[in-house]
């Protein structure tokens, strides 16, 4: 065969090989992953550290891909060792995520005033880690989601509860909004926008306290909290 063959054959195998391929070095390696023709994984050491290591996959068809010391091997071929990818952060609250008790779309004038949805708050995600002076525990995924049309009200959150209730709301603006006490009535909570954008609110009912699931109802209104 010619090495001009040779290097076509090369080509193919590496643009085929695209899932993820068995191999010894499961045992001892994780998140591996295939990107361009390489095999990245995260191997163990024989003094039990981890290394970020990849191989070619081409040149390892039909051979067992192995774990020599942290480094991805097969067929007298060693891998090299790669710079670990960056760290990222799941998201403590999932704006994407659906909405448990339902999405809704309210347009200005607000009918009725307010508009009330039964939730069921609390949870063990807690809100501080999303954001600074935040407080509470809630679902990772929002309570409600509310598509709102604005007009020249102001836009009112706020909740009913006779539990200690907190509450986080993520606007159109993908900026962070949180209350514990400031609603009307005890230990309500309220986020009133004095101009408000249309667009999406994802809004997440929490409790003080971890794991509490009271009752509450989340009241939408142009007018007033409670």
């Amino acid at each position: 065969m010619t090495a001009c063959a040779t290097g076509l054959l090369w080509t193919q195998a590496r643009a085929q090989v695209t899932d993820t391929p068995a191999g010894t070095y499961a045992q001892t390696c994780s998140s591996a992953s295939v990107r361009e023709g390489r095999l990245y994984a995260t191997c163990r050491t024989m003094s039990g550290q981890r290394r970020f290591t990849s191989i070619e996959l081409a040149p390892c068809v039909g051979s067992d891909i192995g774990n020599d010391d942290g480094l991805l091997v097969c067929h007298g071929l060693r891998g090299r060792i790669e710079q670990p990818p960056p760290y990222v952060p799941p998201p403590v609250l999932d704006t994407e995520g659906r909405a448990i008790f339902g999405n809704y779309t309210l347009r200005s004038p607000i009918y009725p005033d307010p508009y009330r949805i039964q939730v069921y708050p609390g949870g063990y995600v807690a809100a501080s880690d999303q954001a600074e002076g935040c407080v509470g525990y809630m679902n990772r995924e929002p309570d409600v989601e509310v598509t709102y049309t604005a007009g020249r009200a102001p836009l009112i959150f706020s909740v009913a509860s006779d539990d200690d209730t907190t509450l986080v709301i993520n606007g159109p603006d993908g900026r962070w909004y949180c209350d514990d006490d400031g609603g009307q009535y005890g230990l309500n909570p309220s986020l009133r926008f004095v101009r408000p954008q249309s667009g999406v609110y994802d809004v997440w009912v929490g409790t003080y306290e971890q794991g509490r699931r009271p009752t509450a109802t989340l009241h939408v209104s142009e007018t007033g909290s409670q």
